[in-house]
């Protein structure tokens, strides 16, 4: 199997994340700039969420705890949360909360 470079699999986590928001009732909007400081914003009832999404490999990684490098914002104070995604699996961290949770 041919070997897909980083810059699509990012693209790849990026939609994957969206399809999951938009299956849960977000209005989600993608960013069209590489400099954005957050990937997408999600939208619903009123709120927005900045949300940045990064991929992770599964090879004997404990899905439950990410790794502190991993959190880390281009702009302190702008991210509300984090998608990490995984080969068969979302997880969504909060950054105020600094928990795991899957969205409503």
């Amino acid at each position: 199997m041919k070997k897909v470079n980083t810059s699509i699999k990012g693209t790849i986590s990026e939609l994957r994340v969206e399809v999951d928001l938009l299956s849960r009732g977000y209005y989600v909007f993608r960013s069209e700039s590489a400099g954005c400081p957050c990937d997408i914003i999600a939208m619903k009832e009123g709120r927005c969420f900045k949300i940045e999404i990064r991929t992770l490999k599964d090879k004997g990684q404990d899905k439950g705890i990410i790794p502190p490098h991993k959190i880390q914002e281009h702009e302190p104070g702008l991210i509300n949360w984090f998608a990490f995604v995984f080969w068969d699996e979302i997880i969504y961290y909060d950054m105020k909360t600094k928990h795991i949770f899957r969205p409503r």
